[in-house]
């Protein structure tokens, strides 16, 4: 990956940390039966195989998913893919339950807030009772500005506080706020929610401003608050969450 701030490659040492640390967070939930949402070139996916009983991955590239079932084809590993958006989960097979979730470094590139939560309602029906769900590398609305400003830093550029309110305007991927998953507890009652703040041996932008959250099944059944329509329409736009920039434009007439 390229950095933000400095637009040059991120080390490969610091790349490899950010994986194996992701890993160790997965590996804690004692995954068996994985569904991976946005499954990619199989970063995780193929250091997590020999630690699960089946794995199930999504992906939105037809590429990418045909590549995947070239590896497997001649093997008997329990392993599924699927050419399917993160919104089309539930075209799964309704049987199709899954005691570890995994969304990792997919959520940035949802078109907005509401298309989050559907995709959370639609993941929550393929969790087992006691299941766990991994959403890594959220990026954090709180710390926008000041990755903004560590960019302008150092290129050497003289900015005012209007420069970076236009900057994070324009913003082309979901931000989220920690406390936006603090609100959830409203809307799931048989959900715990647990942000992981990361403070991790290497500091780049993965690091600094990025965190991950685990949601873990308590047992419980139904929700609060069943009539509740999310989050996002309920709470003020203010500090939770942004509109990426692109989204924006797209509903203008």
């Amino acid at each position: 990956w390229s950095s933000y701030v400095t637009g040059l490659q991120i080390p490969l040492a610091e790349m490899e940390s950010w994986r194996d640390e992701t890993l160790a967070m997965i590996r804690g939930l004692k995954p068996s039966n994985v569904l991976e949402v946005g499954v990619g070139s199989g970063l995780l996916m193929y250091s997590l195989l020999d630690d699960v009983a089946s794995y199930t991955g999504l992906d939105i590239s037809q590429t990418v998913i045909a590549r995947h079932k070239s590896q497997f084809k001649d093997r008997e590993d329990d392993v599924h893919f699927y050419h399917l958006k993160a919104d089309q989960l539930d075209q799964l097979s309704d049987d199709a339950l899954f005691d570890t979730i995994i969304v990792n470094s997919v959520c940035q590139y949802f078109p907005g807030i509401q298309y989050f939560e559907n995709v959370l309602d639609k993941i929550m029906d393929k969790l087992t009772e006691k299941g766990s769900v991994f959403i890594g590398d959220i990026r954090n609305l709180d710390l926008h500005k000041k990755i903004i400003k560590e960019k302008l830093d150092y290129e050497g550029r003289t900015y005012s506080e209007q420069d970076i309110d236009t900057i994070a305007f324009k913003e082309n991927e979901l931000l989220i706020s920690p406390a936006y998953f603090k609100q959830m507890s409203k809307r799931y009652g048989n959900l715990d929610f647990h942000i992981l703040e990361r403070d991790w041996s290497f500091e780049n932008e993965l690091s600094k401003y990025r965190y991950d959250l685990i949601i873990s099944a308590n047992g419980k059944k139904g929700r609060k608050n069943d009539q509740q329509n999310g989050i996002g329409d309920i709470q003020s736009v203010d500090k939770l969450y942004n509109t990426p920039f692109l989204n924006q434009l797209g509903k203008v007439d």
